[in-house]
């Protein structure tokens, strides 16, 4: 996964296609873009913006060739720039909501990104 992508880098990981053919691409100009490329299918694979209508998070089940899944959750909330975004809720929030799907999960899981939190 790749984070704080626009069309540009988009373009330019295309040649990834090839060895990584599963893809969930979100390039966006505001740094808050996502690039996820998987050798492994991608199982219900969606963009869900938790928190703010322009940052979005990227999530799917990755099938093993096993047959079995991983739960995969990509997220980059807002930094902690007080110019920004003041206050840590909405950041905390959206790893909140991702922690509340976590928990209740049966399958291994994933959380990556740039998480913008110590928490």
């Amino acid at each position: 996964m790749l984070v704080e992508t626009d069309q540009w880098w988009a373009d330019r990981m295309n040649p990834l296609s090839e060895s990584y053919p599963n893809q969930l691409l979100v390039p966006l100009e505001n740094t808050y873009g996502m690039l996820l490329f998987s050798r492994f299918e991608l199982v219900g694979a969606e963009v869900k913006y938790l928190v703010e209508k322009d940052i979005p998070s990227v999530h799917a089940s990755i099938k093993l060739p096993s047959g079995a899944l991983i739960r995969f959750h990509g997220l980059h909330p807002t930094p902690p720039v007080p110019a920004e975004n003041p206050r840590s809720i909405e950041r905390d929030k959206e790893t909140l909501l991702v922690a509340k799907e976590v928990k209740k999960s049966k399958i291994p899981i994933i959380v990556a990104g740039d998480l913008n939190d110590v928490a």
